[in-house]
């Protein structure tokens, strides 16, 4: 029972770190980067628009079904918030071309070549991973796994009613 006390205040501890610590005052890396289309995306540079990126695979399967999802988010709020889908490197840009006009994505895809944005946002290696960035460059949603798209939503709607 002596061994196990300390254990569990650790286990609050830590659980108590990571319910408290507030991502929002964590400023995003400062990137630029280039989607397929041509288009550059910042991350610091925002046009008073949040940036949803999630990092993906085309080998994930989580990841192609939050697709529809990304696509249906794009459509309803493309004017209050930028997306953009980042190819993690091991992908090759014939799949991921393939992936863009099989499920004809309209929201932003940045290949990663070379692995640097991942690296920037802390070594991504699982997909999906995603952060909201806000209009002043700070991460206000995290998480590795399947997207919170109603708490995205409520995000944006608090965000659209403030400015």
């Amino acid at each position: 029972m002596k061994k196990i006390v300390p254990l569990i205040i650790l286990a609050l501890a830590i659980s108590a770190y990571f319910l408290f610590s507030s991502p929002s005052f964590r400023p995003a890396p400062a990137l630029s980067m280039t989607a397929i289309s041509g288009q550059v995306i910042d991350t610091q540079k925002r046009n008073n628009k949040p940036l949803l990126l999630t990092f993906w695979a085309t080998s994930c399967s989580s990841c192609v079904k939050e697709m529809p999802h990304l696509i249906e988010l794009q459509n309803q709020y493309g004017d209050l918030i930028d997306i953009a889908g980042i190819a993690m490197s091991y992908d090759n840009i014939q799949q991921i071309n393939e992936m863009i006009k099989r499920r004809q994505l309209n929201y932003h895809i940045v290949y990663d070549q070379k692995a640097e944005i991942a690296l920037s946002f802390g070594g991504i290696r699982l997909t999906p991973t995603s952060f909201l960035i806000s209009q002043q460059g700070q991460i206000i949603y995290q998480k590795i796994g399947d997207i919170d798209f109603r708490k995205i939503k409520r995000i944006l709607s608090e965000t659209s009613q403030q400015g």
